[in-house]
């Protein structure tokens, strides 16, 4: 939150690996970064202005991970796959400083 710039943006993700559950640490997070005064901006199951080559269609960013994992255009092979299925996927979580709320004199 100090380096942040007060316009700034954080894009965190996380990807699961062995012994590690995806939801239980970026619960943790978003609690530990919403304390330190941060918001949540987008999360991956809300529409993320990004579209799909093939028809247009809105996208979040953590289902292009697991797209490019499952479709063999990704770094992730078959055992990789494999880990992101069995540990929760991938997350992704944009997030920024909380604005200030101006008040009106009457």
């Amino acid at each position: 939150n100090v380096i942040l710039k007060p316009n700034g943006y954080i894009l965190y993700v996380s990807c699961g690996h062995v012994g590690f559950s995806v939801d239980s640490e970026m619960n943790g997070f978003r609690t530990v970064v919403e304390g330190e005064g941060l918001e949540v901006v987008n999360y991956d199951d809300d529409d993320w202005p990004i579209r799909r080559q093939t028809d247009g269609s809105k996208i979040s960013l953590a289902d292009l991970l697991r797209q490019s994992a499952n479709d063999g255009r990704g770094s992730a092979g078959k055992e990789e796959k494999s880990v992101l299925d069995g540990t929760g996927g991938a997350r992704v979580i944009l997030l920024r400083k909380k604005r200030m709320k101006s008040f009106k004199k009457t």
